[in-house]
């Protein structure tokens, strides 16, 4: 299915340990299991957490460790040990700043993550999970390869599932969303997640050769391609979203993947630049997200 939509607006901590209500006071959790030894943030990710409404947790992968900021549904479930819930939605963030001045940058951390604006309108349980390296210049499994030849690699997408593990336990279906390389990533991801109901991207890089010849780029020996994956499983629900006025991804690589999908459904959104008009847009995908979840077969346990 593909559409062409005119866009408009829709108006609508270093470690503290206390337990206090979630609202009232972020915290950073340093004592849960599976947790990465001690706390690792910076003042920059500590911001994070407190402006955009999440609780900032490190988790470790394989083999390297992870940011997660967790939303307050999730975590509420993850702290009151709830009934487990239907579905969690995962926020993956493109490649921040894995090049600075034309240079392999030194820590690719956003300066402004889309994905946590995102989030923040999201009122089901969520997470944004940080890509390896990507708010954790700490750890020592990194190096600049993580974050540019080796960005989408088997490596990358084995510790991104890793530690989405130690969420996904609470939930019957996992939602993945990806904007740009993060985008690139829920792909790979969603052919290897049991648990994937739903794949949604927003500007995804779903053709790396493509993009590499139209930019000339250094190929991404090292990653893998989402264009040269099996088509994704049946039950799998994608939606992938384009910009009409995108100059990074060229709306055709995204409808080019789609068309090859067993179920899958591309918009090109009128107006909508690689980064410019997603936020502003993003609560009408989230009506639409939600919805789709009702058709969402309950997985067979929960039926049973």
């Amino acid at each position: 299915m593909t559409t062409q939509i005119a866009y408009k607006t829709i108006t609508f901590s270093w470690c503290r340990g206390n337990t206090t209500n979630f609202l009232s006071t972020l915290l950073m959790i340093c004592a849960l299991p599976l947790l990465t030894a001690g706390c690792k943030s910076t003042t920059t990710e500590q911001n994070y957490a407190a402006q955009y409404t999440a609780n900032l947790q490190y988790f470790a992968g394989n083999p390297y460790q992870h940011a997660i900021y967790v939303n307050p549904a999730a975590f509420k479930i993850q702290t009151q040990q709830q009934q487990k819930a239907r579905f969690l939605h995962v926020y993956i963030e493109g490649d921040g700043k894995a090049f600075s001045g034309g240079k392999v940058s030194v820590n690719p951390t956003p300066n402004n993550p889309m994905l946590l604006k995102l989030m923040q309108q999201d009122e089901q349980p969520a997470i944004y999970l940080g890509r390896p390296c990507y708010f954790n210049p700490k750890d020592n499994q990194c190096s600049p390869n993580v974050w540019t030849r080796q960005r989408y690699s088997a490596k990358v997408v084995q510790s991104m599932l890793a530690a989405l593990s130690h969420f996904s336990s609470d939930y019957e279906h996992v939602v993945l969303i990806g904007h740009s390389g993060g985008g690139t990533i829920a792909t790979l991801m969603a052919a290897k997640e049991p648990k994937a109901a739903m794949l949604i991207t927003l500007a995804g890089n779903l053709d790396i050769f493509s993009w590499a010849l139209e930019h000339q780029y250094q190929p991404l020996k090292e990653s893998l391609n989402p264009m040269d994956l099996d088509p994704l499983p049946a039950q799998l629900l994608q939606i992938h979203y384009a910009g009409a006025n995108d100059e990074l991804i060229n709306p055709e690589w995204i409808g080019d993947f789609a068309s090859k999908q067993k179920r899958a459904e591309f918009h090109q959104l009128l107006d909508i630049e690689h980064v410019d008009g997603w936020e502003e847009f993003w609560p009408q995908i989230l009506e639409k997200l939600t919805l789709y979840q009702q058709y969402v077969k309950p997985s067979p346990k929960t039926a049973s």
